[in-house]
């Protein structure tokens, strides 16, 4: 059976404005499903679904626990929960610790989809400040996914987008009104791209007791690059390692929570402290 292609979407500030965009610019037949997560409030009446569902032609919902990848539908992540993809079909929604102080986030939804398809996904990483998404984005172009940024010269707020243009240096960078149809031309190629054979997943027990994989283990391999430091997490006062990939590092605790490096890791400053 072939795998349906995946469109994973992040923002954060400014970054619902260009999603609207983005949807109106979807088809109606688009051959993937779409997957979105932003750094919105902690309300959990959150309204997003509905406002993607009247911009575009989409159908577009809040994910829930299992819920099913569809083609030409839209799943929104809701507060307070890390929406992750697996190889049966379905979300889950995990509870496991924050990544770059937020849950959900953006890393963490793009490196699920990579862990579990791979060169199937493609991501678009919207305005935003600091660096979510852009490990995430290291980690699908390294999977064989592609990936795509807003100009940042258009976004409202650029660090996101040039955070993950530099982590992925050969993206696609375009005005948030075409990215529809360049991810729509993009998931078309690859419904019709044969399948490769993909490693299995790990089997990883988070912390938290959450049935799905651990939001903090975003690599794709085991643990190959990590160098210790001297750094401490703000959250749990735990030791941060630090883990490199071919254009980007970030840091991880044993618990699992994870910073970009924008995100303050490496730097004595945003609640990073040496450890004494």
């Amino acid at each position: 059976m072939r795998t349906l292609p995946l469109v994973v979407v992040g923002g954060s500030a400014g970054g619902i404005e260009a999603l609207l965009e983005l949807a109106a610019g979807l088809p109606a037949d688009l051959p993937a499903a779409v997957l979105v997560v932003v750094h919105t409030s902690q309300r959990p009446d959150t309204a997003l679904a509905r406002i993607l569902e009247r911009a575009g032609p989409l159908p577009a919902t809040l994910a829930t626990d299992g819920a099913p990848l569809r083609p030409g539908h839209i799943l929104v992540a809701g507060p307070g929960r890390h929406l992750m993809t697996s190889r049966t079909g379905t979300v889950n929604l995990s509870a496991a610790p924050r990544v770059n102080q937020h849950r959900p986030a953006i890393d963490v939804l793009f490196a699920s989809a990579a862990r579990t398809h791979g060169p199937h996904v493609t991501a678009a990483v919207l305005s935003g400040v600091l660096d979510d998404g852009a490990v995430g984005a290291a980690l699908i172009a390294r999977a064989g996914g592609r990936v795509t940024v807003q100009d940042p010269a258009a976004a409202r707020f650029s660090s996101m987008p040039r955070a993950a243009h530099r982590a992925v240096p050969d993206a696609v960078a375009a005005r948030a009104s075409t990215l529809g149809p360049v991810l729509a031309d993009l998931a078309t190629c690859m419904a019709h791209t044969e399948d490769v054979p993909m490693s299995e997943p790990r089997d990883i027990a988070p912390a938290t007791g959450a049935t799905a994989p651990a939001a903090g283990d975003l690599d794709l391999v085991r643990d190959d690059g990590t160098v210790p430091s001297r750094i401490v997490c703000p959250e749990c006062s735990g030791a941060l390692a630090r883990i490199d990939l071919p254009h980007i590092s970030y840091y991880r605790c044993h618990v699992g929570h994870q910073y970009g490096s924008g995100s303050g890791g490496g730097r004595n400053t945003g609640g990073y402290w040496p450890r004494q």
